[in-house]
C-alpha cells in the first residue's frame, strides 16, 4: 500500500511539474513573439 501511494504522489508531482514548466514555456514564447 505504501510503495503505490508513494509512487501515486510521484506521479501527480511530475504532472504538475510538467504542467508548470509548459505554462512557463508558453508564457515565454508569448512574449517573444509580441516583441
Amino acid at each position: 500500500m505504501g510503495t503505490t501511494n508513494l509512487t501515486i504522489m510521484l506521479i501527480y508531482a511530475l504532472v504538475i511539474l510538467a504542467m508548470v514548466v509548459g505554462l512557463f514555456v508558453l508564457d515565454t514564447v508569448h512574449h517573444r513573439s509580441n516583441k
